[in-house]
């Protein structure tokens, strides 16, 4: 049974030992159907440890000191979230997180943890270790020759080069257009489409 996470995360810092989470979103993918979305803004300065909030995410994500600061505590935000990972799974069930750049937000996440439960641990309570980055799909693909002229691989110019509309730096927005771009990735990969169906 494919029971898939989809993941993304707006944050103050580019380094996850420093930055703090301010907007968490993900789709829960079961079989091939999605389930259910999730979608919450964080206030970073609730954090229970010092967090770097840097000029270039504020930039990157327009976001501000301001706004920031009117959305909800770390804790709600986490409760919530988990509540709601909760409330899709059988017990005994793990999700498996699917990204664009997995290990970042995976980092975030268990910062996220580490700062309201006490351990980075208990979020292996609801994911596997094991992770699906579709930037190394993209990477892949490349190296078959199936990507051609592409300059870099961010997730906005993968999605022009695809053809998907993005807004980029709002994390549901990031993540409705990940879940798209992995299965074009997939059909140029020619996988079977069993497994292009489960995602």
């Amino acid at each position: 049974m494919s029971l898939l996470l989809y993941l993304d995360t707006e944050t103050t810092d580019k380094y996850t030992a420093t930055a703090g989470c301010t907007q968490l979103s993900a789709i829960i993918v079961r079989n091939g159907k999605e389930v259910s979305r999730f979608n919450v803004d964080i206030n970073p300065y609730t954090y229970n440890r010092d967090i770097t909030v840097s000029s270039k995410a504020l930039e990157v994500t327009n976001k501000t000191i301001k706004g920031l600061k009117s959305y909800p505590p770390v804790f709600i935000g986490y409760t919530k979230f988990v509540t709601w990972l909760n409330a899709h799974r059988d017990i005994g069930e793990y999700y498996t997180l699917v990204a664009y750049r997995t290990a970042f937000d995976v980092g975030i996440l268990e910062g996220l943890f580490k700062d309201q439960s006490g351990s980075s641990h208990k979020l292996y309570e609801y994911i596997q270790y094991k992770t699906l980055d579709i930037l190394q799909l993209v990477l892949f693909a490349e190296l078959y020759g199936l990507l051609h002229g592409v300059k870099n691989h961010k997730l906005t110019t993968m999605c022009e080069y695809y053809g998907i509309d993005l807004d980029a730096h709002d994390s549901m927005e990031d993540i409705v257009a990940t879940r798209k771009l992995h299965k074009q990735i997939m059909r140029d990969l020619r996988l079977p489409t069993a497994t292009i169906r489960s995602v």
